[in-house]
């Protein structure tokens, strides 16, 4: 920061207040959603702030975010659409040629990244020298992604037990390996699902729309006597924001490939309660607890975000070190409550919480290390 005037003060900062990354192992059944999966969101925030009088200031400022997304998942051979070319009614999958479901014969990796533009304004009022208060507002950010989907093949190791009659004129022989099926070219009667040019699986671009949600905080802040401040706020996220996900290939020749993930999150109240004590000029402690309800509703618990109503604990210190150099220490205990949620997203349409088939459990303890230099 730099106060370019007694009243105007000019400064930028860097915080990623939305993101994620989950990965799991390839055993879990929720590969099929996703394995690895990544959003990140790093906002660049040049702030102006202006003293309007003694007891009240202003501020406001532009959001640089850059955004990435990157999802990993199998594809399970038994929900897949056998290709119309070989005669078969449309919507036919290879389960309706027996083959078990949890068949993993592809891996998708589907990556983008998009830099959009969003805006926050905040205000600090001093009732007097021990209360104030304090509000600040950030925009939804878009982020209208335009990426690349690749697939390999993952061999499945089966055979086909006996014939298969798929048309009058078209039979699949007992003993054909099904990789061999799926990935030879047409001309050995194979359905080249892979080949780089025309097939259903060749690298191909995709989009799709994220919107990391609005949030309004209101806070105080009150200093109690021998280097004690208390503070609390409440923060609004508005997660209804977050309501589907359409992924969109648009060369996809064959429409096979383009879903839609509906997670319908809901709006979440967030209450934060601290206390901070500067011991001496040295050294100041600092505590707190918060919590928050969970976004998703119960059917859109999945692998992507099994993100819920937690409870966290925090507690750090500063250290002046000389007179322009800190260093700052801080711990962080995440406890979220246990969800019932699913492994798979539905073949169609959206999903219901009578899919869901397991239970997700979360905690964490995060630390963080940082120094500081005022000059």
């Amino acid at each position: 920061s730099y106060a370019a005037t007694p009243k105007l003060g000019i400064g930028v900062g860097l915080f990623a207040p939305y993101g994620l990354e989950t990965r799991w192992p390839l055993a879990f059944d929720g590969r099929f959603a996703g394995y690895k999966n990544i959003l990140q969101s790093l906002y660049l925030q040049p702030t102006l702030a202006y003293e309007v009088s003694p007891r009240f200031s202003l501020g406001a400022g532009l959001d640089v975010v850059l955004g990435k997304v990157e999802l990993n998942q199998r594809l399970d051979l038994a929900q897949t659409s056998v290709p119309t070319s070989l005669g078969v009614p449309d919507s036919t999958v290879f389960a309706q040629f027996g083959i078990a479901p949890g068949t993993d014969f592809a891996n998708a990796h589907l990556e983008a990244t998009k830099t959009t533009v969003a805006a926050h304004f905040g205000a600090i009022f001093k009732v007097n020298d021990q209360l104030s208060f304090g509000a600040r507002f950030l925009t939804q950010a878009k982020f209208d992604y335009s990426g690349t989907a690749s697939f390999t093949q993952v061999p499945t190791g089966l055979i086909v037990p006996a014939d298969i009659v798929v048309t009058p004129t078209d039979t699949i022989h007992a003993g054909t390996p099904i990789d061999a099926l799926l990935g030879a070219p047409a001309s050995l009667g194979g359905l080249d699902l892979f080949n780089p040019t025309t097939g259903v699986f060749r690298s191909q671009p995709v989009t799709t729309t994220i919107k990391n949600p609005a949030m309004m905080t209101v806070g105080l802040a009150y200093k109690v006597g021998n280097g004690w401040t208390l503070l609390g706020d409440y923060q609004l996220t508005w997660w209804s924001q977050f309501d589907t996900v359409a992924l969109v290939f648009p060369t996809d020749a064959y429409s096979v490939l383009g879903r839609t993930l509906y997670e319908r999150y809901r709006n979440t109240s967030g209450f934060r309660v601290g206390a901070e004590w500067a011991k001496d000029a040295k050294w100041t402690f600092r505590g707190g607890y918060l919590y928050h309800d969970g976004a998703a509703p119960a059917e859109t618990v999945t692998p992507l975000l099994p993100e819920g109503e937690r409870n966290e604990f925090t507690a750090g210190t500063t250290i002046k070190l000389t007179s322009a150099l800190t260093a700052d220490l801080a711990y962080q205990y995440i406890r979220q409550n246990d969800r019932r949620g699913r492994t798979r997203e539905p073949l169609s349409g959206p999903a219901t919480t009578g899919m869901n088939n397991g239970l997700y459990t979360f905690h964490a303890h995060l630390f963080g290390v940082s120094l500081g230099y005022a000059f």
